[in-house]
């Protein structure tokens, strides 16, 4: 499957869908961690496009963002709490380092 594959996906998926779409589409990019989603150039030429309303769209936009990092965040999280119960401690060098960094 080729980038550009995936980029007429998604922009098929959101003018079929509508705002839901484009919802779907925002939590998908930012939800994945290892793999990019090109969220931001499919909202922006849909933007341009004149099918949507603009302020709606940024509004379906930045609820589907904040919803897939605030996911994002709750999977490291969950996971650290994972690792620690695993294996019984976490990454003490990072944590020191980050607070030696700390004013």
């Amino acid at each position: 499957m080729q980038f550009q594959d995936i980029l007429n996906w998604l922009s098929s998926l959101s003018i079929q869908y509508g705002y839901f779409g484009i919802f779907g589409v925002s939590l998908l990019g930012a939800a994945s961690v290892f793999f990019p989603v090109p969220d931001s150039a499919i909202i922006f030429a849909l933007a341009g496009s004149g099918l949507f309303n603009p302020l709606l769209i940024t509004v379906a936009a930045t609820i589907g963002g904040t919803v897939g990092e605030f996911s994002g965040y709750l999977l490291g999280f969950s996971g650290r709490k994972t690792i620690k119960k695993r294996y019984g401690k976490t990454s003490t060098s990072s944590t020191n380092s980050l607070r030696n960094m700390a004013p």
